[in-house]
């Protein structure tokens, strides 16, 4: 997975209008070569990152973490060791857990880490305030000008980004690695582990709700 970042795609046309939209992607994808800004494309085009955090019953489904504070990092491609590039912003998680962050011509795997917020014990329900030292962090990939909604933050993304870390500090993800090749290795494990789902972009279920019946009922 190490050549599938930073992605950039464009076609030229013929008339003056076609030559002209190609010179302009030409610019973005030479922006997007070296990993982007922070700001919006020339077009006022801009990637999008969105999600939701849970902490409680993550495997299970549920658990949304209100009032978070969530910071959005580039990793830097060229790192070894998987190093913050630039931080997109911080946005806080609403009443549902939801976050959400334009990052203009910013791409490729982002860091994102939520610090602080609450939640609902699921056993007692009794809310539980963490600290601001209390963080769960997962990576997220978005191509270029990209908009995603489902960037799932949760337990099993942060044993996730833990082991790809722990990986690629021991050498274990290959020669040259990079976090990205570290963190498709972890993926592939733990994802099979927890319920064989991608926990990157998973929809947790909602356990308030009771689920149908999977027989007939008797009558």
């Amino acid at each position: 997975m190490q050549d599938q970042r930073n992605h950039t795609r464009g076609r030229s046309g013929l008339t003056s209008r076609g030559a002209f939209a190609a010179t302009l992607l030409a610019a973005l994808t030479a922006v997007a070569a070296c990993g982007g800004d922070d700001g919006p494309g020339p077009t006022g085009q801009s990637g999008r990152l969105e999600g939701q955090v849970i902490i409680a019953g993550a495997v299970m489904g549920g658990g949304p973490l209100v009032g978070a504070t969530v910071t959005i990092s580039q990793i830097d491609e060229n790192s070894p060791t998987g190093a913050v590039r630039t931080v997109a912003g911080t946005v806080t998680t609403d009443a549902s857990g939801r976050y959400g962050l334009d990052v203009g011509l910013l791409n490729g795997l982002f860091l994102v880490e939520a610090a602080g917020g609450s939640y609902v014990e699921p056993t007692m329900g009794e809310m539980i305030a963490l600290d601001a030292a209390s963080t769960v962090r997962t990576l997220q990939h978005l191509p270029l000008l990209a908009v995603r909604t489902d960037a799932l933050v949760s337990p099993v993304g942060h044993l996730t980004h833990a082991l790809a870390q722990a990986l690629l500090e021991a050498g274990q993800a290959g020669p040259d690695a990079r976090l990205e090749d570290a963190h498709a290795m972890a993926a592939e494990h733990l994802d099979r582990h927890f319920g064989d789902v991608t926990w990157e972009s998973a929809v947790p279920a909602n356990t308030s709700v009771p689920a149908p019946s999977p027989t007939e009922p008797v009558r």
